[in-house]
């Protein structure tokens, strides 16, 4: 499986759009994407968020499309004060996937998306591995959004205007925003995508390829 980020658009040195929360890079990178060329040339995005200056070239005689814009997808939405419970999303995912082709099957549905200040790759260093938070992100194909801090903020706390100083963290979702904060850096959120075939719910498929899967086909 491999993603690739849109062409001509730029990206900081460590993966993330150019631009977010007002941060530019000197060392940033333009992205290439051109179908017309063979072998198609395109910079990765890697499982867990982040586009990569390194380029790859692919050739139709190995590799396959299976998502292109204008596909139909599922949109998944993380409803305000869910515990994110990992067993019930799972049962939820696949029973979003059993129901439609069912019930539409003149518009099979390619994959489930999402976008959320929740899949913030960052969260998986400050919050606990076991958390539903960081279990869940590690069950989708991350990639990178232009969201804003103040918007992480904003839902962790219920307000984007609360003094950082002097404000209580009462849970560990609270703490990790602070803490990352207070270590220099900015919160943005984060997309995913999970395809019908990869739903091995608990596996972490996406995870198991490494970088070297990534960038070899380069």
């Amino acid at each position: 499986m491999l993603f690739l980020a849109e062409g001509g658009i730029n990206f900081r040195a460590d993966g993330q759009f150019d631009g977010v929360n007002g941060i530019y890079d000197s060392q940033a990178f333009t992205t290439t994407l051109d179908f017309r060329v063979m072998p198609l040339r395109g910079n990765p995005v890697t499982p867990d968020g982040r586009v990569l200056r390194q380029a790859v070239h692919l050739s139709w005689a190995e590799w396959v499309q299976i998502l292109s814009p204008g596909d139909p997808t599922l949109s998944l939405h993380i409803p305000a004060g869910g515990k994110m419970d990992h067993a019930q999303c799972g049962e939820s995912l696949q029973e979003a996937f059993a129901f439609f082709p069912k019930h539409f099957p003149e518009r099979p549905v390619r994959a489930c998306t999402c976008d959320s200040w929740l899949l913030d790759s960052h969260f998986q260093e400050y919050m606990p591995p076991d958390s539903n938070i960081v279990r869940f992100q590690r069950e989708m194909y991350l990639h990178p959004v232009r969201g804003r801090n103040e918007g992480v903020v904003g839902q962790a706390f219920g307000s984007p205007l609360i003094d950082l100083q002097s404000v209580k963290a009462n849970t560990a979702l609270q703490r990790a925003v602070l803490q990352y904060i207070k270590n220099g850096a900015l919160w943005s959120g984060g997309g995913s995508v999970l395809f019908p075939e990869d739903m091995s719910w608990g596996k972490q498929v996406y995870r198991s390829q490494t970088l070297d899967d990534i960038i070899r086909p380069g």
